[in-house]
């Protein structure tokens, strides 16, 4: 797991114990202010979900040209999205790794240039952004 750790004395025995604790069990993330705990859940703790809707739309375009064998599909879905995680860990720039794939005026150009226009990193960020504005509220409310 990834954990947030947000301590005014950063340098206090018993964060320094408590860092030490959670990096035996995963990652953790100091933070600088305890405001940045709200940003860290919106990207950390609801991210995966918006990544799970992007691959859901993906696994049900590949189910609808399948023609109705989705065990197959999903077997396939599950290869590729082993694969990514393989060729992120080989090479950790999303720009090197896109320039992989896209050809100048080919297919990937196209839908690339198609999600540019659709500001989908504007759609994350305000994905993001509304998460974060929640856990404040979540946070104000107790």
């Amino acid at each position: 797991g990834i954990t947030a750790l947000y301590a005014e004395d950063q340098e206090a025995p018993a964060f320094k114990n408590a860092c030490d604790l959670f990096e035996r069990v995963g990652h953790i993330m100091v933070m600088e202010n305890e405001d940045d705990i709200h940003a860290f859940t919106s990207i950390i703790g609801s991210g995966q979900a918006f990544l799970f809707q992007v691959l859901n739309i993906y696994l049900g375009e590949l189910k609808a040209i399948n023609k109705g064998n989705d065990e197959h599909a999903i077997n396939i879905f599950q290869d590729f999205v082993s694969s990514l995680g393989d060729l992120f860990g080989k090479d950790r720039d999303f720009e090197m790794l896109i320039n992989k794939i896209k050809s100048p005026g080919g297919t990937t150009q196209a839908g690339l240039e198609s999600l540019e226009g659709s500001k989908i990193d504007s759609i994350f960020k305000d994905a993001f952004r509304a998460a974060k504005e929640r856990s404040i509220q979540i946070s104000d409310e107790n």
